[in-house]
């Protein structure tokens, strides 16, 4: 038998309907080989729709009853979460629009699509999620990060601007050393991400609680000193400055 999975992930759309048509559950959950590992996965067509960005079907799936939030099962990952990793903007909306929550996480480690969508450097899924009231201050339970430490950290300057207009908070302690966005830009070299940190506000003398580290001294000691110099430089103006 031709199965409903199989043409789901190939884009088979005539053939998903065939199928439909004749009566099997669009929410059918089953166990699919896959290349990328030895394991198998338990999910629904759409799951596979999804992370194989077949537009076509994902629309035909929710059309005809596919559930838009039911999750990969051995890892609780929903198709808009695979989506936004994958950085499929029309596949992500179609699925909000069918009722997806755009704040709906993966239980095991509380990681939301924003920030996979943030992580892979997808600034229009960022936008998009933003847009339908994706929560911007959210922190995941395995590494205790932000949309914006993660945006910050993989040098996603875009991205980084898009959740500051969100009114993300700048000097938010992440991960178990209580870093903030700024430190690991600044750790990681990435100096347009400091610019935009700092010119929206971010503290220049706050960087990591467990050992007081600052950004500039960290920025120094990962030989990054353009971005050591501008913060010399940004320090000294807002010293300076007669508003601060």
């Amino acid at each position: 038998m031709y199965s409903l999975h199989h043409a789901a992930a190939t884009g088979d759309a005539m053939k998903v309907r065939e199928i439909i048509s004749a009566g099997v559950d669009p929410n059918l959950v089953k166990y699919v080989p896959i290349h990328d590992g030895i394991f198998h996965i338990n999910v629904t067509p759409l799951f596979l729709a999804c992370k194989h960005n077949q537009l076509d079907v994902v629309e035909f799936l929710l059309e005809n009853g596919a559930h838009p939030g039911l999750a990969r099962f051995d890892i609780d990952t929903s198709p808009l979460l695979i989506a936004c990793e994958k950085g499929y903007l029309d596949a992500a909306l179609k699925l909000i629009c069918a009722g997806a929550d755009v704040n709906q996480y993966r239980i095991r480690d509380k990681t939301y699509p924003l920030m996979v969508a943030a992580e892979n450097g997808h600034c229009e899924v960022v936008e998009m999620l933003l847009h339908h009231g994706a929560m911007v201050n959210v922190i995941t339970s395995s590494n205790m990060t932000t949309p914006l430490y993660i945006a910050a950290q993989n040098g996603h300057a875009d991205i980084v601007y898009c959740l500051l207009l969100a009114d993300t908070k700048c000097d938010t302690f992440c991960t178990p050393t209580g870093a903030t966005a700024l430190f690991t830009a600044c750790h990681e070299g990435h100096l347009n991400v400091v610019k935009r940190l700092v010119n929206a506000g971010a503290s220049i003398t706050l960087g990591r609680l467990s050992d007081g580290m600052t950004p500039i001294e960290v920025a120094n000691l990962t030989h990054h000193h353009n971005i050591v110099k501008y913060l010399e430089n940004a320090q000294e103006k807002r010293f300076s400055s007669p508003t601060q």
